[in-house]
């Protein structure tokens, strides 16, 4: 009864069967006889009975380990451990991935003034919804930052539709945060605000730690890159922004809902990234159209033209944040940078 290994109790009970079969057989050559029916029957059944109860055990203990993996991980993650433990277990692989990063801008000011239980109700709702919405489009929910949240499409299997399916979450979030933030005006919560960043490339995907924690995440320059898109968005005043390697990858109904915002230089990165933001609403689709005007400008060198025209843009939507940083930058005496296509863009990487 203390064996709990399958085949360790049928090497035990075998073994015992072997010395009560040798001590019969001894026995019956001095012409007595011992039964050994009754203790047969009786160490058959307890054997079954204890391999039994043993699966039992096992199966409750696979099940609950299955609750838990679903619960902490993707869905999809979870499923792929379960199927492929021992790959999971070891280092990672390189993928081609698309990294989103979320953040809420302010929300640590929110978190000094409000009370700790009214702080936590928001975040909890908020990155309820979030995830929710990521794992509606098949993405991988890699972790919580704080307020802040980092997702991929890609792995642990390849998504033909990465890009757009990473897209059209970020739009969905953004919409879920502002049907939140009408029933939080009704009960007068504050508004939540909150930023994205999009971007694709390769990376290493993978358990990641040491041998008393590992985490399954994206590393690498991709992800170090998307986390800065994210940030861009502080510089152009804008909520969601897609870089031009993702917008790549993505079919043309993804592409024709983005506009371009600007071409920075991030920290970090020597070439210039294009920079690509959603209209959220017809009139701010027409501001961009003007925008795309004065980035024509620009790259044929026409500063004075570019400033003209931005001014009108600002005149005309001052909160408009695309325009205003363009404007800012060609105020202050700012002069673009030229790449090898004749291209323009601004360095940030000090910023």
């Amino acid at each position: 009864g203390r064996v709990k290994q399958p085949l360790a109790e049928f090497a035990v009970l075998a073994g015992m069967i072997a010395v009560l079969e040798g001590m019969a057989y001894g026995l019956f050559h001095n012409d007595l006889v011992f039964h050994v029916g009754p203790f047969l029957i009786f160490s058959s059944l307890y054997f079954a009975y204890t391999a039994f109860d043993n699966y039992i055990q096992e199966r409750d203990a696979k099940l609950l380990i299955r609750a838990q993996l679903f619960r902490y991980l993707p869905e999809k993650v979870a499923k792929h451990m379960i199927s492929k433990p021992l790959r999971m277990a070891m280092a990672g692989d390189r993928s081609e991935i698309t990294v989103l990063f979320a953040d809420l801008a302010g929300f640590t000011t929110l978190s000094e003034v409000l009370p700790t239980d009214t702080v936590i109700t928001l975040l909890q709702s908020h990155l309820k919804d979030m995830t929710e919405t990521i794992f509606a489009h098949e993405g991988t929910l890699d972790k919580f930052l704080g307020d802040g949240i980092m997702a991929f499409w890609g792995a642990p299997e390849p998504q033909e539709k990465q890009a757009d399916m990473a897209i059209a979450a970020a739009l969905e979030m953004l919409m879920r945060v502002e049907a939140a933030n009408d029933d939080r005006e009704k009960t007068g919560l504050p508004k939540l605000h909150m930023r994205i960043g999009l971007h694709s490339g390769e990376a290493v995907v993978g358990n990641v730690g040491s041998s008393l924690y590992l985490d399954y995440t994206a590393i690498g320059d991709t992800v170090n890159t998307a986390s800065r898109t994210e940030g861009i968005n502080k510089f152009f005043g804008t909520n969601m922004l897609v870089s031009d390697a993702c917008l790549a990858r993505a079919e043309n109904e993804s592409r024709g809902r983005m506009f371009l915002a600007g071409r920075v230089s991030v920290k970090g990165k020597k070439k210039a990234i294009s920079f690509y933001s959603p209209a959220a609403s017809v009139d701010e689709a027409e501001l961009f159209k003007e925008l795309g005007r004065v980035i024509e400008s620009l790259d044929n060198r026409e500063s004075g033209r570019a400033s003209v025209m931005l001014s009108g843009l600002v005149a005309k939507n001052s909160g408009f944040g695309p325009a205003r940083f363009h404007l800012e930058l060609l105020t202050e005496g700012e002069q673009p940078l030229y790449d090898e296509e004749g291209k323009h863009y601004w360095p940030l990487d000090n910023k």
